[in-house]
């Protein structure tokens, strides 16, 4: 899974991959570098 930089540090251990806050649009820089972007390459 993925967790927001600023959870808690059990959430954070917890996931795979952890993005940037959302106050820095942490899902929308996520979702834009590992979902859009392969799906233009494909």
């Amino acid at each position: 899974g993925v967790a927001m930089g600023n959870s808690i540090a059990e959430v954070k251990m917890a996931a795979d991959y952890v993005c940037d806050t959302n106050d820095n649009d942490g899902v929308a820089r996520w979702l834009e570098e590992n979902i859009l972007r392969k799906r233009q390459m494909a």
